[in-house]
């Protein structure tokens, strides 16, 4: 039985596919937006779901790993070396704010020369209407906070 079958943590087989949970997600995360900010786009893959909004190199993502056990509700920056370090610089001259108003498990981190991000890490759950609802809200919550940080940075797309 492989290391991450839902069998073998004890738990029951989830209720739904990991792409149909991600698209309750989606559903649950336009519903907790303005309508401005709802206006995204998804990619929702078998994996992970991504929403992007002009740039899809600065996204927001979820992804569940069932190795370690946890998911991930995050702001990517992969649009490049320059953009990302701004990013950063940005976002971490806001981040004592952003902790306190999103909670202390939010961190900043800067991975390569051109990848960084704002994430918080939850328990893995089963993947069923009410994970997805609760995860929708959470990250509708974040996307409200960022996304209108992410416009008003001045960052220029990177030219590669």
């Amino acid at each position: 039985m492989p290391p991450y079958s839902p069998a073998r943590l004890g738990r029951t087989p989830p209720a739904m596919t990991r792409r149909d949970w991600f698209h309750a997600v989606v559903r649950a995360v336009r519903a907790g937006l303005p309508r401005r900010l709802a206006a995204f786009s998804p990619t929702v893959g078998t994996s992970l779901l991504k929403i992007a909004y002009d740039n899809p190199r600065v996204h927001f993502e979820v992804g569940p790993d069932s190795t370690r056990g946890h998911l991930e509700l995050a702001l990517h920056f992969e649009d490049g070396p320059a953009s990302t370090i701004a990013y950063l610089r940005w976002f971490d001259r806001e981040i004592v704010a952003l902790k306190h108003d999103l909670g202390t498990n939010l961190e900043l981190e800067r991975w390569t020369a051109s990848w960084g991000r704002i994430y918080e890490l939850h328990p893995l759950p089963l993947f069923d209407a009410r994970t997805a609802a609760e995860t929708g809200a959470r990250l509708a919550v974040l996307i409200a906070t960022l996304q209108p940080m992410v416009e008003s940075a001045g960052v220029s797309a990177d030219r590669r």
